[in-house]
């Protein structure tokens, strides 16, 4: 790829001439060009190379070390790697610690000890499994969604419900030591 110099390469080369207090003739020599090759800099009729341009940077260093570093940029390259400066230090970017891994859950697994809960679930309510699956997975979701713990649920629905109305067709009876209301009494 052809070197392009920036529009500001005749002003960095005029700063390093003015801080190496060269004339024309003396900038120059110091790249190994012809003094004509530096009037046609400054006329715009050529450029630089990026070899010389590098060659000034170096030159510079010593008396200037951020024009030098804009002259090495200017190069495509850096002091550095022009071996005027030590290499810049490699950060390594920081990585946020990750959360602690929960480890997989031995045998059981949980599919079986859902199987369970939901199984209870039924068992209380004397009804088969799969008619209790959709309300305990939208109890559970339902809590989740509300930003509650299993113990939270737990703890609300062992605590006495005072001022809560009983369930709708509880017709008032209370539930017996396992959660599980009464049957109905049958009227003849």
């Amino acid at each position: 790829m052809p070197f392009i110099p920036s529009s500001d390469v005749t002003r960095h080369i005029s700063a390093a001439k003015s801080a190496l207090r060269f004339t024309n003739k003396e900038l120059g020599e110091a790249l190994g060009i012809s003094e004509r090759t530096i009037v046609r800099w400054w006329s715009n009729h050529a450029h630089p190379s990026a070899n010389e341009v590098a060659r000034l940077a170096a030159r510079v260093h010593p008396i200037d070390a951020s024009l030098a570093a804009a002259l090495a940029a200017e190069a495509g390259t850096t002091l550095a790697q022009l071996g005027l400066a030590p290499p810049a230090e490699e950060t390594t970017p920081a990585v946020a610690a990750l959360p602690p891994s929960t480890p997989p859950r031995p045998f059981p697994p949980a599919t079986l000890l859902v199987e369970a809960v939901v199984g209870t679930a039924a068992n209380a309510m004397q009804v088969a499994p799969s008619a209790v699956r959709g309300a305990v997975l939208a109890a559970f979701a339902c809590a989740r969604g509300l930003g509650l713990t299993i113990e939270e649920v737990e703890s609300a629905l062992t605590e006495p419900t005072a001022g809560l109305a009983p369930a709708a067709g509880a017709a008032g009876a209370a539930p017996s030591a396992s959660g599980v209301l009464p049957p109905k009494p049958s009227t003849l």
